[in-house]
């Protein structure tokens, strides 16, 4: 990224926090009886929730140009997931130019706005019929 893009040249990354005090590094994903010494990793337990009810329907909203490039971030990860490509198919990606601070651009808001209410439609729709 840095070669490629220049992005971070010449910047060293440092934590505000002190993780190593406030972080037991232990993590119970989804499906697990008891907790594990992991760290947390969205997308592994997105695919364990998925994997648990096939039926989830997720709606992943990004900014192109957020820290480290998590667009770029999140097409690998989806792309690794450990999940068959039909549960893939219940997760809907969605990127606005202005990264994170999508409050702060009005059309990106708005966009954002469609598209979860979109999401919600398609969700209760395909809801129809079952329990939790």
């Amino acid at each position: 990224m840095r070669n490629t893009l220049k992005f971070g040249d010449k910047m060293v990354y440092k934590a505000d926090i002190d993780v190593g005090t406030k972080w037991d590094f232990t993590h119970q994903p989804p499906g697990a009886t008891s907790k594990l010494p992991v760290t947390t990793n969205v997308m592994l337990d997105l695919a364990a929730a998925m994997k648990q009810n096939p039926k989830l329907k997720v709606q992943l909203n990004g900014g192109y140009y957020d820290l480290a490039t998590p667009y770029f971030a999140a097409m690998f990860e989806l792309q690794q997931l450990p999940i068959e490509k039909s549960l893939q198919d219940n997760i809907e990606m969605h990127f606005y130019t202005s990264g994170h601070m999508v409050y702060a651009h009005e059309p990106d808001l708005k966009a954002l706005h469609a598209n979860v209410a979109a999401f919600i439609e398609k969700t209760k729709s395909g809801m129809a019929g079952q329990t939790s």
